[in-house]
């Protein structure tokens, strides 16, 4: 993946793409620290 693609993933203003985040890594949506989330998710795919 590259670093600009990386750098759109924006799950604060994706609903979709927060739920399915925090489903997957089992957090609820309102009490979840998206950059931290995304940064777990960017690293759990290299």
């Amino acid at each position: 993946m590259s670093e600009d693609r990386e750098s759109t993933i924006e799950p604060e203003r994706d609903p979709r793409l927060r739920a399915a985040l925090a489903d997957a890594f089992g957090e609820q949506p309102r009490d979840v620290d998206w950059s931290a989330l995304a940064h777990r998710a960017r690293s759990a795919a290299r």
